[in-house]
């Protein structure tokens, strides 16, 4: 008998130490969920915000103003030329404005009625088309709310960007 009462002993208490070993993955597997969730929630966030910048670049372009039904993609182009060669004037008011002044008032009633920080900017080669339109507290962005396209004008590439913060 006494030999099965020391066995009794060590089972019980090999059953507690799996107990404990149970609660414990038990424990890790919810961590491991509550942390997993966070990452994925961080992760749609990022995804989303530059989604946002791709698609306003993309849109903006190709949106027509009320200068003659020119779109605003075209209005660049015309900018990048040297001023001598430049064709659109809209009310006696030439495309770099126009365009800044159009894309300046979008971008306060899309993503300014959001709260949302940003800067967008037009360049040909090392020159700005005309001075960024910018948002205060915008040098904290993040690279992945960046989006750069080029438009080409048939010679040289203008480049479209726009930092959307969070």
């Amino acid at each position: 008998m006494r030999g099965f009462k020391k066995n009794n002993k060590g089972q019980a208490e090999i059953f507690g130490i799996a107990i404990v070993v149970v609660m414990i993955i038990f424990i890790l597997l919810f961590v491991l969920r509550f942390k997993s969730s966070e990452t994925l929630s961080t992760t749609k966030t990022d995804v989303t915000y530059t989604k946002l910048a791709w698609n306003f670049i993309n849109t903006i372009t190709k949106t027509n103003t009320g200068c003659e039904g020119i779109s605003i993609g075209d209005l660049l182009i015309d900018c990048a030329k040297p001023r001598n060669l430049r064709y659109i004037n809209c009310n006696g008011v030439s495309s770099c404005k126009y365009a800044n002044d159009t894309i300046s008032d979008i971008l306060k009633n899309t993503l300014g009625k959001r709260n949302d920080k940003y800067v967008f900017s037009a360049t040909k080669g090392n020159t700005k088309l005309f001075d960024d339109i910018r948002t205060t507290g915008t040098d904290l962005c993040n690279a992945s709310d960046y989006a750069n396209v080029p438009i080409s004008t048939g010679r040289e590439i203008i480049e479209i960007s726009i930092k959307i913060c969070r």
